[in-house]
C-alpha cells in the first residue's frame, strides 16, 4: 500500500511541476535553474526537461518519504498518547472498585456483627409476647 501510495504521489509530482518547484523551496533545496532556463536548440531543451522531471521525481520522493515518517511518528505518538490515557482510565475505575469493593466489605462486617445481636433480641421480644398473649387469655 505504501508504494501504491508513493506511486501516486510521483504521478501527481510529476503532473504538477509547479508545485514540486515550491515543494523544492520550502523544504530546503537549491533550485535546478532549470524552470527558467530557456534552451536555444531542440536537444537543449530536450536534455534540460529530462533533467527537470528526474529533479522533481526525487523531490516528490523526498517529500513522500518525509511525510510518512513524519505522520508515522506522529500517529504513533498519537495512538500512544490514547493508549496511556485509556491504561490511566482503567486504572482510576480499578481503583474506584477497589475502594468500593472494601467499604462493602466493611458494611458486611459490621452487618455480620449486628446479626447475633438483633436475633437475640427478636428471640427475646418474641419470648415477651408469647407471655404477655398467655397472661391476657388467662385474664379473658
Amino acid at each position: 500500500q505504501q508504494q501504491q501510495q508513493q506511486q501516486q504521489q510521483q504521478q501527481r509530482a510529476s503532473l504538477q511541476p509547479s508545485s514540486s518547484a515550491k515543494s523544492s523551496a520550502s523544504a530546503g533545496y537549491p533550485s535546478s535553474g532549470l524552470a527558467g532556463a530557456v534552451g536555444s536548440s531542440a536537444c537543449g531543451s530536450s536534455s534540460q526537461a529530462a533533467q527537470k522531471k528526474a529533479a522533481d521525481r526525487l523531490l516528490a520522493d523526498d517529500a513522500a518519504r518525509r511525510a510518512r515518517e513524519g505522520g508515522s511518528k506522529f500517529q504513533s505518538v498519537v495512538k500512544g498518547s490514547e493508549t496511556e490515557k485509556a491504561y490511566d482510565d482503567i486504572e482510576r475505575m480499578l481503583d474506584g472498585l477497589a475502594n468500593q469493593s472494601q467499604e462493602i466489605s466493611r458494611a458486611l462486617d459490621q452487618h455480620n456483627q449486628m446479626l447475633p445481636d438483633i436475633a437475640d433480641k427478636v428471640d427475646r421480644s418474641h419470648e415477651r409476647m408469647k407471655k404477655q398473649n398467655e397472661t391476657l387469655r388467662r385474664i379473658a
